[in-house]
């Protein structure tokens, strides 16, 4: 007898980047997640050949509307687990609006959304760390006091 998959459902955005496609690949491979909801840009294939690559659901979204789309709430209800992975991959080029945009706006975007959808557990995920007295670029413009990201919300 075929023992049931009872694993659990786990949702990814970025799941195209760096950080993203690695972790997107460990929880294809876990047998503890049943299902890997990737929300992603575009269509893509890079996950066809992983192992678990059959737990993986493509949702495509638009990541400067994800908090107006009320599907996108229901499609999240049973995910008990959030990895936010967004980043603008390399800074060189990229102006600190654009920065701004990506790592700070979608992330809180998808965050309310995770949290109307009733996900228990949010890691938001990234390459690169700053504080307040980061002497990098990237690093000030994401932990200002003004990005009001905190542990608890």
């Amino acid at each position: 007898m075929e023992q049931e998959n009872t694993g659990h459902k786990c949702v990814v955005i970025g799941a195209t980047g760096a950080v993203g496609s690695n972790v997107t690949l460990e929880l294809l491979a876990s047998k503890f997640c049943s299902q890997v909801t990737a929300l992603v840009r575009r269509e893509t294939d890079m996950f066809q050949k992983a192992i678990g690559a059959d737990k993986l659901k493509l949702r495509m979204v638009k990541m400067d509307q994800l908090e107006q789309d009320p599907a996108l709430v229901n499609d999240l209800k049973d995910h008990p687990y959030a990895f936010c992975a967004l980043g603008v991959g390399s800074v060189a080029g990229t102006s600190n609006d654009e920065i701004r945009v990506v790592e700070k706006d979608y992330v809180e975007s998808f965050a309310k959304v995770c949290k109307i959808a009733g996900v228990r557990h949010f890691s938001w995920l990234g390459a690169l760390t700053g504080t307040l007295t980061c002497q990098l670029k990237h690093g000030k413009l994401i932990h200002t006091p003004e990005t009001g990201l905190s542990r608890n919300e």
